[in-house]
């Protein structure tokens, strides 16, 4: 089972006191990144003064309607440097959701509600074509995300075997993206058993975003699969 964490970041620099802030006083950005391993969400904000905010007793945190054990916030010392950490929320065994998530921070006076799509699913890259498994020099590739939500950008497809890279596309030398589809024209290679990784950067599709700031869901995912390789 994996873990949903859900920090609320709190970039002000704290130095002994906290102060308690509403949900409605907190000026924030509603953040997810994308992942196949320990998915995040959560909330950010650009407070720069201390004291060290944090959440009132009695606020929740929900996932489509389970609740969260969370944290409100307050200091940490790492390396033995204080930083004020903001509030998190954390539920086991939700790696995978599919279709249309709902997450809820509730102080009691004031809620924040995020509709994500697709929020935790573990994303692959599927070769569609050529289908026989074998990429040639010269070949058109086509692989497919799945699911399908979301928008990719900055994509980029390679091959490699410990420190050897048998060829590596990207949108600067010919990757197209269109939709949940990449397509490129492979380069000239040597025969090879490798390692065909694919990866972009994903967007999240959002359906409500309750933060003052907007909402920022892009993050980075990736997906690998064996492949042979000919001149």
């Amino acid at each position: 089972m994996r873990w949903i964490v859900l920090p609320i970041v709190l970039l002000a620099g704290c130095v002994g006191e906290t102060e308690v802030v509403s949900l409605a006083d907190l000026k924030a950005t509603m953040y997810m990144s994308p992942s196949e391993r320990d998915p995040v969400v959560g909330l950010e904000t650009s407070a720069a003064s201390v004291p060290c905010p944090v959440l009132p007793d009695g606020t929740t945190a929900t996932l489509d309607g389970e609740l969260a054990e969370l944290t409100l916030g307050g200091y940490e010392n790492p390396h033995g440097e204080i930083h004020c950490h903001g509030a998190y929320a954390s539920w086991l065994g939700h790696a995978n959701m599919l279709g249309a998530s709902t997450i809820v921070f509730d102080d009691g006076d004031t809620s924040l509600t995020f509709v994500v799509r697709d929020a935790s699913a573990q994303r692959t890259f599927a070769l569609i074509a050529p289908t026989t498994g074998t990429l040639t020099s010269g070949d058109v590739v086509t692989m497919r995300m799945s699911p399908a939500s979301g928008t990719l950008t900055n994509a980029r497809v390679y091959a490699l075997s410990g420190q050897v890279e048998y060829f590596k596309v990207d949108q600067m030398s010919g990757l197209v993206v269109m939709g949940n589809e990449i397509r490129f024209t492979m380069p000239t290679v040597r025969a090879a058993t490798t390692t065909l990784t694919a990866a972009a950067d994903l967007e999240l599709a959002v359906d409500r975003c309750d933060a003052p700031f907007g909402c920022n869901t892009t993050g980075v995912i990736s997906s690998s699969q064996p492949i042979t390789l000919a001149p």
